[in-house]
């Protein structure tokens, strides 16, 4: 798919591949979307059946990493991607929300393909597919047992090509799509719907954020005491970072051992996203970039089978 001409992104290749599938004679239940380097697990298919029985037309797997254990970098990726979907969507398959669409390992049905096709026009076309899903009344389901194990960076320059094209999606997104969600929102009482919309806010609240911030220390650095307190709260915020990822280390039964590095290296990989926002808000024209992966793992080095 990537040699055919016009294809440069993954959200095109997918609509292409879509739109070639359809036209078969051959009858398919659904679709379901991997990245060429996952390693799924056997029980993947299963589940998603299971879920789809249940009537739910789009279904996210749950997104682990295969190299979890190779350098702080792919460590907080790892977290990052535990705690999005332990807090972000099992929290809202539980609350009867929509959960969002992480890239990989996720579902449709040809029924919701066919009524409201694959018609993405961002470079981020996951999160932008779930906000199609939102307005046109499609949950999205999160079945954590269909477990995809997805390679993860281990270099920051890769690591920062990958944010950036996610963040402009993301801000492209906003631009796109909140004003409809918000309008949703507010005519057909979809909380759903905000909370899409909130998501696609998220660079923009996080630089505002971090300059308010920055422009206190400035305001108060003259009074030592206040400029203490300022700084009492950093570790104290910093502290709370470390806790949160044991917690849910702990809560998904992993050993810490696994994650020492992205443990106490989280907060300064999230920090890091911070300037990489804030040069997606004046970037025009962004060139997709191929992240490379060449991690070979087997299953069998992954998952422990009886």
């Amino acid at each position: 798919i990537e040699c055919e001409e016009g294809i440069q992104n993954k959200g095109d290749a997918l609509k292409f591949a879509f739109s070639k599938i359809m036209k078969m004679e051959e009858k398919y239940t659904g679709f379901v979307v991997f990245d060429s380097d996952n390693v799924v697990h056997p029980d993947f298919l299963k589940h998603i059946n299971n879920a789809m029985c249940q009537g739910f037309d789009v279904v996210q797997g749950y997104r682990d990493s295969k190299n979890p254990k190779d350098n702080w970098i792919s460590s907080s990726y790892t977290l990052f991607y535990m705690i999005q979907n332990y807090f972000f969507n099992r929290a809202r398959t539980r609350m009867n929300f929509s959960s969002s669409i992480n890239g990989t390992g996720f579902a449709m049905t040809t029924k919701v393909l066919k009524k409201y096709g694959f018609n993405t026009k961002t470079i981020t076309e996951d999160i932008e597919y779930a906000a199609l899903c939102s307005l046109n009344d499609v949950k999205i389901y999160f079945e954590e047992d269909a477990i995809t194990y997805d390679e993860q960076p281990t270099l920051f320059d890769a690591s920062w090509k990958q944010r950036k094209r996610w963040s402009i999606g993301t801000i492209a997104c906003m631009k796109h799509y909140s004003g409809k969600l918000l309008k949703k929102c507010l005519k057909n009482n979809k909380l759903q719907s905000f909370d899409m919309a909130l998501f696609y806010m998220a660079p923009i609240i996080q630089i505002i954020t971090f300059v308010s911030m920055i422009a206190s220390v400035i305001y108060t650095i003259t009074d030592i005491k206040s400029l203490i307190a300022k700084l009492l709260i950093i570790c104290i915020s910093y502290t709370f970072c470390v806790f949160f990822s044991i917690m849910t280390i702990l809560l998904r039964k992993k050993k810490l051992k696994d994650y020492i590095s992205g443990i106490f290296m989280l907060a300064f990989f999230m920090l890091t996203w911070i300037p990489i926002n804030i040069v997606c808000l004046f970037t025009k024209n962004f060139k997709w970039d191929k992240i490379n992966h060449d991690r070979k793992v087997k299953i069998e080095s992954i998952v422990k089978f009886d």
